[in-house]
């Protein structure tokens, strides 16, 4: 089941649970460009326009995340998934959000300071924008990319074709990065 968040006490002992999953991973330097504390946290996610989780099937634990802030008429868009979900389900649900995501808003932007990551925009139809120095602290760099409906619909539309010929896509075939094999 999916949620949104809505500043309950409970939601945000979830929200808690999952600023320490990702800190225990690196995910926030990843997410975020540096670790922030817990506070910080809370009040980035409490300043989303929406977020959404999907709970583990205990329902005590984040396991999948992802929100949105609108930016003129576009919306910003990112997604984390908890390492034991980056899976091909994992792939499928990324998929449906980024699919929900486009019957909304024209085109998403997202910012990443992970380079490695680039490739899987550019298969998923993302075009990437621009390299922008000093973008994360400490003088990292960032890059900006850009999604938009129509290129979504190409990128889907290839990919059915692949899996159709038995070709499965999985994050490791975007990445080269066995820890993400199905």
């Amino acid at each position: 089941m999916i949620y949104k968040y809505q500043g309950q006490a409970a939601e945000d002992i979830l929200l808690a649970g999952l600023w320490f999953k990702m800190v225990e991973n690196g995910d926030l330097e990843k997410v975020w460009g540096r670790e922030i504390p817990l506070s910080t946290f809370f009040e980035m996610i409490g300043k989303c326009n929406r977020f959404f989780y999907k709970l583990n099937k205990e329902e005590t634990a984040i396991i999948f995340c992802w929100w949105f802030d609108q930016m003129i008429e576009a919306e910003t868009m990112a997604i984390w998934l908890d390492p034991k979900e980056r899976t091909m389900h994992g792939w499928i649900d990324s998929r449906k959000v980024i699919d929900a995501a486009l019957e909304v808003t024209e085109s998403l932007l997202v910012a990443t300071s992970q380079e490695r990551l680039l490739d899987i925009y550019r298969r998923l139809g993302y075009k990437i924008l621009a390299e922008v120095p000093g973008m994360y602290p400490n003088g990292v760099k960032g890059y900006l990319a850009l999604l938009t409906r129509e290129a979504w619909k190409e990128a889907t539309s290839r990919h059915k074709k692949e899996e159709a010929m038995g070709e499965q896509l999985t994050f490791e075939d975007f990445t080269g990065d066995s820890r993400w094999a199905s």
